[in-house]
């Protein structure tokens, strides 16, 4: 795998970009997040995974799960509509989602 360029980014922004207009931005910019994502959770060790994180009941594992499952669901909705289809994000539909959580 091929190493990720570190790339270093301010944790506020106060500055607004219309990121609507200047899609190369956007697509630049979720590359270099979902680089620092990866990095760190390539990083995460057993003991890391089972620490709690910021959200309250939640550990990192839970988090990293999450994020998880929503990309497959995101995969799922774009999957269907480059073949014409409107798929539910969870394939059982709402009941499967409230179950999962």
């Amino acid at each position: 795998m091929a190493e990720l360029p570190v790339i270093e980014w301010p944790r506020k922004v106060d500055v607004f970009v219309d990121l609507e207009s200047n899609p190369e931005l956007a697509s630049r910019l979720c590359r270099e997040a979902q680089g620092r994502l990866m990095r760190r959770v390539y990083q995460l060790t057993n003991e890391g995974v089972q620490s709690a994180s910021r959200l309250p009941g939640w550990t990192v594992g839970h988090v990293r799960t999450h994020l998880a499952r929503n990309a497959d669901a995101h995969a799922r909705r774009l999957s269907g509509a480059l073949s014409g289809h409107d798929v539910p994000k969870y394939q059982s539909g709402e009941q499967q989602r409230s179950t999962d959580i």
